[in-house]
């Protein structure tokens, strides 16, 4: 993807530290979390503050890991339906 604006580029910057610095990413890839800053940060208008950012990435992985989650269960039901 390509990054549009100096925005973005701060907000996908503040994403890779917060993962490189110990963030859980619990198996998402980081341009979940990534895309979730800078979508934030453009929704605001501004960039995030640290809290922001790590408030802004542990959402984008709880949501991340819930479709997943909710994916392999469906995926399991229709299994499980087949027989």
């Amino acid at each position: 993807m390509r990054i549009t604006s100096p925005r973005r580029l701060r907000a996908h910057r503040a994403a890779q530290r917060w993962a490189e610095n110990g963030g859980d990413l619990r198996g998402a890839p980081v341009s979940v979390v990534e895309d979730g800053v800078a979508n934030a940060a453009d929704f605001l208008s501004r960039d995030l503050d640290l809290d922001e950012v790590d408030k802004t990435c542990t959402s984008a992985v709880a949501a991340f890991v819930h479709d997943r989650e909710q994916s392999a269960a469906s995926e399991a039901m229709a299994g499980g339906a087949r027989r």
